[in-house]
């Protein structure tokens, strides 16, 4: 399987060690598609075909909790595995998130790292 991807980080260099992080490491990827603004992620999820959604809880314009709810509530998105890449720690409301079974990677971490737990949730699909 090659995912189609959506990377919402208001960072171009997150966006990029993102995409770069998970080819380096020998993932093969479909589309890849990229914002740094929350509305034009939910423009993006209206328009484009995504499979992981990497979303940054502190966008420019919108919190990254409202795109994830918006993914959550449209139907035809419920197959959307989201990843959640924050700088926040240890705050109670993102264990909330790891128990809706989003996938919680803190920065700063590591291209391996990345890649392992991506390839996790990909094998929990087959």
């Amino acid at each position: 399987m090659r995912p189609d991807l959506l990377l919402v980080d208001d960072s171009s260099a997150m966006r990029l060690f993102i995409k770069k992080a998970l080819t380096t490491q020998g993932m093969e990827i479909g589309k890849c598609v990229q914002t740094g603004k929350g509305k034009e992620a939910l423009e993006l999820l209206g328009q484009e075909h995504v499979d992981i959604a990497f979303i940054d809880l502190n966008l420019p314009d919108i919190y990254g909790l409202e795109i994830i709810e918006f993914i959550r509530k449209q139907p035809e998105l419920q197959h959307v595995k989201i990843v959640i890449i924050t700088s926040e720690a240890h705050q109670p409301r993102l264990q909330d998130f790891v128990d809706q079974g989003i996938l919680l990677i803190q920065k700063p971490f590591t291209a391996e790292d990345l890649y392992k737990q991506i390839m996790g949730i990909m094998r929990e699909d087959q």
